[in-house]
């Protein structure tokens, strides 16, 4: 009997992977938050990730994907508001962190750019005037740059300079990636949005296999 599953079991099968691979690193070596950091990432990847390789080229550049994020934490306030918010009111305390370090900010790093601001000290003396929101899309577009940094190799294993930014992040991720799991696991057949999986597993001819998940 062939046996298909849905994109939500995949979805949330292959997030549980990762997210106990970011539990296992932590465990074994609690410094080792960028690694943490990363298998996080993938796991919350796993939950929003599109087919992008079926778009033309043209239709692969700009703003990469970060609107598949963006769409899909609007429907993780959409179907999991409650859940969301209790997890955000816990980790009130990372979220503050986060929010105001300015080397999270995409627009400070243009500005000291563009006025050659060089030095950690010339950096923090220009004050940041992008207004945080405490909303998902606001936390994330700065995870996202935390995201960047590490994905892109923009910054070295274990530096001491992003130790303020890494620790927070992990712990929030940590608090948020299961309600997300969640929120899939119940709502994600209703949008079409989250049953085009990227590389679907081939399919089995026995239910206790899991092979290519």
């Amino acid at each position: 009997m062939v046996i298909a599953r849905s994109a939500t079991t995949v979805r949330c099968y292959r997030c549980t992977s990762w997210f106990k691979k970011a539990a296992d690193c932590i465990k074994s070596d609690p410094d080792d938050l960028d690694a943490a950091f990363v298998f996080c990432w993938i796991a919350f990847n796993a939950l929003y990730g599109q087919p992008i390789y079926l778009k033309k080229q043209d239709e692969r550049q700009g703003q990469g994907d970060w609107n598949d994020i963006l769409k899909f934490l609007d429907l993780m306030t959409k179907y999991g508001r409650v859940s969301v918010e209790s997890a955000m009111r816990k980790a009130q305390e990372d979220i503050q962190k986060i929010q105001s370090n300015q080397f999270l900010c995409k627009q400070c790093w243009v500005r000291w750019n563009e006025n050659k601001l060089f030095s950690k000290e010339q950096r923090l003396s220009e004050l940041c005037r992008e207004r945080s929101r405490n909303n998902l899309r606001d936390l994330f577009h700065r995870l996202y740059v935390l995201r960047n940094q590490i994905f892109h190799g923009c910054s070295s294993d274990r530096s001491a300079r992003n130790r303020e930014s890494i620790a927070p992040a992990v712990t929030l991720m940590r608090a948020l990636v299961p309600v997300f799991r969640e929120t899939v696991r119940h709502h994600g057949y209703r949008e079409d949005f989250l049953k085009t999986l990227s590389y679907p597993p081939s399919v089995t001819g026995s239910s206790n296999q899991e092979g290519g998940v």
